[in-house]
C-alpha cells in the first residue's frame, strides 16, 4: 500500500483526476454569468460529490480485479500473492488520492465559500 501511494505515476494520475474535477466545478461558475443559476456554493458540492464517486469507482475497480483473480485461480480462502495485491493497490491508489483530495478541497470550500 505504501509503495503504491508514493509511486509518482499514481500521484500524477490522481492529480490529473483532481484537475478534471476542479475544471468541472469551477468553469460553470464563470461560464454562467447569472449567479442565481450557478451559486458559488455549488463548487463545494461538486468537489464533495466527485470525491466520493471517484473513491467508490476506484474501490469497485480494484475489488473486481481481486474477485476475477480469485475466480480464475479458485483461491477463495487463502491470501492473494503479494504482487497481485500490490497491483490492486496500484489500481486503487490514484482514485484514493484524488478522492481524498477532492473531499478535503470540497470541505475547505464549503467553509470559506458562502
Amino acid at each position: 500500500m505504501k509503495s503504491a501511494l508514493l509511486n509518482w505515476k499514481n500521484i500524477l494520475i490522481g492529480t490529473a483526476i483532481v484537475v478534471v474535477i476542479a475544471c468541472v466545478a469551477i468553469i460553470p461558475y464563470f461560464a454562467i454569468s447569472d449567479s442565481a443559476v450557478w451559486p458559488i456554493s455549488y463548487i463545494s458540492y461538486v468537489f464533495l460529490f466527485s470525491g466520493v464517486v471517484v473513491f467508490f469507482i476506484g474501490f469497485v475497480i480494484q475489488d473486481i480485479y481481486r474477485a476475477r483473480l480469485r475466480h480464475k485461480t479458485k483461491n477463495w480462502n487463502n491470501p492473494l500473492p503479494k504482487d497481485k495485491i500490490s497491483k490492486a493497490w496500484n489500481i486503487f491508489a490514484p482514485f484514493f488520492l484524488s478522492g481524498i483530495t477532492s473531499v478535503v478541497i470540497g470541505s475547505i470550500c464549503s467553509i470559506f465559500l458562502r
